[in-house]
């Protein structure tokens, strides 16, 4: 009754789903986002530039969460709230993991 008119699917084996998800890159740098970044490269030393009146923050990246930075002064011991839209840029003085 089938004949050649609708063809029966092919549905993946177990193996072949196995092989497929090896063939993907593990971590693919162009989707990685700022959080994922910064995540990756906790407790690692930096300045963060700022767009307001100190503009610079020498310390240690403590946490970082969805739209905000928590930042060790090291200096002084500070700890410090950034949100994203505040910073400028970032510069590290480690080597940064991505």
């Amino acid at each position: 009754m089938n004949g050649n008119y609708y063809k029966n699917p092919k549905f993946p084996t177990i193996e072949e789903e196995l092989i497929e998800e090896e063939s993907k890159p593990i971590n693919n740098r162009s989707d990685l986002s700022l959080n994922d970044f910064l995540l990756n490269n906790l407790g690692i030393k930096g300045k963060i530039y700022t767009s307001f009146s100190t503009n610079c923050l020498d310390g240690v990246i403590e946490y970082i969460g969805q739209d905000y930075i928590i930042i060790r002064d090291i200096e002084n011991g500070h700890w410090n709230l950034l949100y994203f839209n505040h910073i400028n840029y970032i510069e590290f003085s480690e080597k940064v993991n991505y």
